[in-house]
């Protein structure tokens, strides 16, 4: 999970899309709470590592005010191998010891390609 900080701050440490697209959509409206599903397609880097790939998707906007704000997000790669900016491979605090324990456990190699 990612704070809004951190959400915000993988643009400021590198990322950046070329493109980013939702395709095959479902939506579903529970009062203030919606739920979207489909497929993303990005292209885009991340402090020199291609991100771009196909994704399995799910938002959750909530309405506040008259204005959909984003309360969720999730994506499952959907095909091929994704590098999805986040607390896997994104270092927010630098020096962060959970990095390490993370990258060991879970995605050695991305994490030799994106360490420090």
């Amino acid at each position: 999970m990612l704070t809004k900080e951190q959400w915000l701050g993988r643009f400021a440490g590198g990322l950046t899309y070329e493109s980013f697209a939702f395709k095959e959509v479902d939506v579903r409206v529970y009062g203030e709470v919606a739920v979207l599903t489909g497929r993303q397609k990005q292209a885009g880097s991340f402090q020199g590592n291609d991100v771009g790939g196909e994704f399995r998707a799910t938002v959750v906007p909530v309405e506040r005010e008259g204005r959909w704000l984003l309360a969720g997000w999730h994506a499952s790669p959907h095909r091929g191998r994704a590098f999805v900016p986040g607390p896997l491979n994104f270092d927010p605090v630098p020096g962060d010891r959970r990095r390490k324990h993370l990258c060991r456990e879970r995605r050695k190699s991305r994490c030799a390609t994106v360490g420090r």
